[in-house]
């Protein structure tokens, strides 16, 4: 398009100048016959008519026959159609989508021309091998990004280079993205990825792109076949796909759902149906529970919170829907988080729209039955604005990444965040003026002079 354009000011170009000398011919002859040559002729007509040396050269090589009136009306539609097609070159350049658009309708064009059958058939079909035995199972350290780039690095590397200093775990990213989850795994375990939509993808680890420690990773977007309104909301790993372990799942709506492992292991490229949601639900998160799981904890935006043990919660189908985890006190109360508990003494972190926080005990909020109301998990004013996130910190290598409504991130150190009770506000975590606070979660701290905290982040004004 750009070739084009600049190919079609040219020829426009040169028509105005034809057409300056047909308007005016008589005086363009005159000039043209008193002139000693060309130059002068050229010099003339470029002083005369305040026209360019290209212009110029272009009337003094112009036919006699373009003088006739048949001709001149060539030159005008030429040039007419000329205008529309820079307007319209210029229009794509300016719209991304538009030029997609384009590009779209030639490759399908050329597509629907040149298209042929594959004659040659890739299959990874070999009787006697399996393309695991062609890959070492040795063990890596995978990261996750927020905005969703993936990548493992061999855990030696993490070793020889963090030996006798306290070192980093995660990588470089996008100015506007950090990373978010990482865990050590073999490249034979299998990474669960859960979206939104209660759709659950499976990727072998060794099928992630191996990348350096400070390389950003590939978009997972490219790794599993997720469709355009899908959205992560949990990545979760396993060895196995045994019956010793279930996933639970925890809807916006309320619903919770347990079901075996096992019933996922029957891993598909496409990915299979997790959970059935309801026409006006989602999913917010899913955990996979083991033996030292003991609780389940389910918060809401209006600040309820339900905490009930995971006995009460039996195993169903893979297609199931579930049951009631929480019953709404509020209107318009919907669940923003859900997480495990192991013991009374896990930490649960609290951030609110107005980025009040704070850390309280697990044994602070008492244990219910499925499907209750609730007790109160943060005392909300106007002061905090709703909930946002709760998380658990039982890790004390991980900081607080709180992101804005406004794209603004900032790091928080968890240990700087004190505890407090069950029904208070906390304490401001970071300062977010009349922006909001829209996404909060733990992530692997950062060295000093690697930390992306915020000079403002943690204020330790009391406004219980």
């Amino acid at each position: 398009s750009i070739f084009e354009l600049e190919k079609a000011k040219a020829r426009a170009h040169i028509l105005e100048g034809l057409i300056i000398a047909l308007d005016n011919i008589d005086e363009v002859i005159k000039t043209i016959r008193a002139s000693k040559d060309t130059d002068e002729a050229k010099n003339a007509l470029v002083s005369k008519f305040k026209l360019s040396e290209l212009q110029a050269k272009a009337i003094l090589e112009m036919r006699l026959q373009r003088l006739t009136g048949l001709e001149r009306d060539k030159i005008n539609e030429e040039y007419a159609q000329l205008q529309a097609q820079i307007a319209y070159l210029e229009s794509i350049l300016k719209s991304e989508e538009k030029l997609k658009s384009i590009v779209k309708e030639e490759l399908l064009e050329i597509k629907e021309k040149f298209s042929t059958k594959r004659r040659t058939q890739i299959e990874e079909d070999y009787d006697a091998i399996d393309v695991e035995d062609l890959i070492p199972n040795e063990k890596v350290v995978v990261t996750m990004s927020h905005r969703g780039y993936v990548k493992r690095v061999l855990l030696k590397t993490y070793e020889k280079q963090n030996r006798g200093g306290k070192g980093k775990i995660s990588g470089n990213t996008h100015d506007d993205d950090f990373i978010e989850s990482f865990f050590v795994a073999n490249t034979h375990d299998t990474i669960m990825f859960v979206t939104n939509k209660g759709q659950l993808y499976w990727l072998k680890v060794y099928k992630i792109p191996e990348a350096g420690r400070t390389a950003i990773g590939k978009a997972v977007v490219n790794l599993i076949n997720l469709q355009s309104d899908e959205k992560i909301m949990a990545t979760i790993t396993t060895t196995d796909f045994n019956e010793d372990k279930s996933l639970v799942f925890f809807t916006k709506n309320g619903i919770v759902k347990r079901t075996n492992l096992k019933e996922y292991g029957n891993i598909r490229s496409v990915g299979v149906r997790a959970i059935n949601l309801d026409e006006n639900d989602e999913l917010v998160t899913a955990h996979i529970i083991d033996s030292n799981v003991k609780e389940l904890f389910i918060a809401t935006h209006q600040g309820m919170c339900i905490r009930f043990g995971i006995e009460e919660l039996r195993e169903i189908g893979r297609v199931s829907r579930g049951v009631t985890g929480i019953k709404f006190k509020a209107n318009k109360d919907y669940v923003i988080a859900a997480t495990t508990i192991t013991s009374d003494t896990d930490k649960l972190l609290t951030v609110s729209e107005q980025g009040i926080g704070k850390q309280t005990l697990a044994g602070e909020y008492r244990l219910q039955s499925r499907a209750g109301k609730g007790v109160i998990v943060q005392k909300l004013t106007t002061k905090t604005g709703k909930l946002v996130s709760v998380v658990n910190i039982n890790d004390e290598n991980m900081d607080l990444m709180v992101l804005t409504s406004s794209g603004k991130m900032i790091r928080v150190d968890t240990e700087a965040i004190r505890e407090a009770g069950r029904n208070t506000s906390g304490v401001r975590i970071v300062n977010v003026g009349k922006d909001k606070v829209a996404y909060a979660n733990v992530c692997p701290k950062e060295s000093k002079e690697e930390d992306m905290g915020d000079e403002e982040g943690s204020e330790g004004l009391n406004i219980d």
